[in-house]
């Protein structure tokens, strides 16, 4: 099953390297995926290649994109009651209620961001002489 354009998915290159987002462009030769991040692309020069695998994600209520949405949404429900005049203790639960499905929710993307966390690039130590010893 090839990926169509605009379906978001997770993909494993051959180098243990991973990347989720858009997608944009996808062929055997060339793809492109908009990142999560809504600011940068992943180019993919020999898809057929290196893309080891293709995970296709199709609820994106669990996804960080989708957390992120949804924890704006309460931000918003929460700054509209705030700003509603009376005093009413149903307002004041409610404001209770929606500041802990917020807190909730952002335990659950720092969560996800702590075990999908992947090292984007590793450094090669770099051996040498100290420079005490002069050739």
């Amino acid at each position: 099953m090839i990926p169509h354009i605009g379906q978001y998915i997770k993909i494993f290159l051959r180098n243990g390297m991973q990347a989720e987002g858009t997608v944009s462009v996808w062929s055997d030769t060339t793809s492109v995926l908009a990142l999560s991040d809504g600011k940068s692309h992943c180019l993919i020069m020999r898809t057929a290649e290196d893309v080891v695998m293709v995970q296709m994600l199709h609820d994106m209520s669990e996804t960080k994109i989708g957390l992120r949405e949804h924890l704006t949404e309460l931000e918003e429900q929460f700054q509209d009651t705030y700003e509603l005049p009376s005093a009413d203790q149903l307002r004041i639960q409610k404001m209770a209620d929606l500041k802990k499905l917020m807190v909730e929710q952002e335990k659950k993307i720092i969560k996800n961001k702590i075990v999908d966390h992947n090292i984007s690039t590793t450094q090669r130590p770099q051996y040498g002489l100290p420079h005490i010893f002069k050739k």
